[in-house]
């Protein structure tokens, strides 16, 4: 696989997948960058083994677990989903959204 590659995931997010580095807690990670349309994210869902983290580099996130609180993070501010913990994700203000982040392992 050659890094950087973009997928779109038809709902309103593109993703690009950096490559592999190691993350602030020394564990090597696969590096990414998304951007998602206003009002977009993707549906509920669980990543059974990895756990994923994201970063706002600009807008404002919105998450949130099933039967839970909605969350945010404004630029500079981060959320981690851990491993087989369901979650769903959006952009909660009116221009695109971008954040950095990782998935690990």
């Amino acid at each position: 696989m050659e890094f950087p590659f973009t997928i779109s995931n038809g709902y309103g997010e593109h993703i690009t997948f950096l490559g592999f580095e190691e993350n602030d807690m020394g564990s090597n990670v696969l590096a990414l960058q998304n951007e998602v349309a206003p009002g977009d994210g993707p549906p509920m869902h669980v990543h059974f083994k990895q756990d994923e983290k994201l970063t706002v580099i600009e807008g404002k996130l919105a998450y949130q677990m099933p039967g839970g609180e909605i969350n945010y993070c404004n630029e500079g501010e981060s959320v981690t989903f851990n491993a087989g913990t369901p979650h769903k994700f959006w952009n909660a203000g009116d221009k695109v959204m971008r954040c950095k982040g990782w998935i690990s392992p």
